[in-house]
């Protein structure tokens, strides 16, 4: 019997899967709100996001290093942000233990908040960094840069994982193909803004102009 194989895998394996089912999939209830009514009342929307951040929060701290309190004095367009960066995290880090080798099943209510993650992310994060670093004349370009190159960068490593470990063979990759199937368009208007910049204004230029002819090949 070769226990090599068993070393490698399966430890690392169990952890992952345990991850995923006992914080990350929960996470992503939390914060899309599929198990949960939301609530009536005034503000519904600001109220409902600053409720699952705070859910999101108790179950895996490193998604929201803010506190109750700073995320209660957070504005309604900078909350709409935040709930797009804590989802873009938690299918990072879902797609990071898929990986790693775990292997899972999702329920049709699982798929549903994978969808919405997703949706979050494009909706109130990369289209918001695309549009601010499109702004003329902005004083805060470097910055603006910065935000919108590290969000692509990272959806792109998720749609093309470059590091799965061979001994696992080939891997599924459930969070990329949400990507590719569901919001392929919406990531391009970010790729065309960075991956064609002036030489010297963008150090990953050619890996994004690369994936973008990757991506529209699909």
């Amino acid at each position: 019997m070769d226990n090599s194989q068993e070393e490698v895998v399966h430890p690392q394996d169990e952890r992952s899967q345990s991850r995923i089912k006992e914080s990350l999939l929960p996470a992503a209830h939390a914060l899309t709100g599929t198990l949960k009514k939301q609530p009536k009342g005034s503000n519904v929307l600001e109220d409902t996001l600053r409720a699952r951040l705070m859910d999101v929060k108790q179950m895996d701290m490193q998604f929201l290093e803010l506190t109750e309190q700073l995320v209660e004095e957070v504005e309604a367009d900078e909350l709409q942000y935040l709930t797009g960066g804590t989802a873009l995290k938690i299918l990072q880090e879902i797609s990071i233990e898929e990986r790693r080798g775990a292997v899972f099943e999702l329920s049709l209510t699982d798929q549903s908040a994978l969808w919405m993650l997703a949706a979050l992310v494009f909706r109130w994060k990369l289209s918001k960094e695309t549009e601010e670093f499109n702004k003329p004349t902005s004083s805060s370009r470097p910055r603006a840069l910065n935000r919108l190159l590290q969000t692509t960068l990272i959806l792109l490593r998720t749609i093309f994982p470059e590091e799965a470990q061979p001994s696992h063979g080939e891997l599924k990759n459930t969070v990329g193909a949400i990507l590719i199937h569901h919001h392929a368009i919406e990531i391009l208007p970010s790729m065309f803004c960075l991956g064609w910049l002036p030489p010297g204004e963008c150090e990953e230029g050619p890996y994004i102009r690369s994936s973008t002819l990757r991506l529209l090949s699909r």
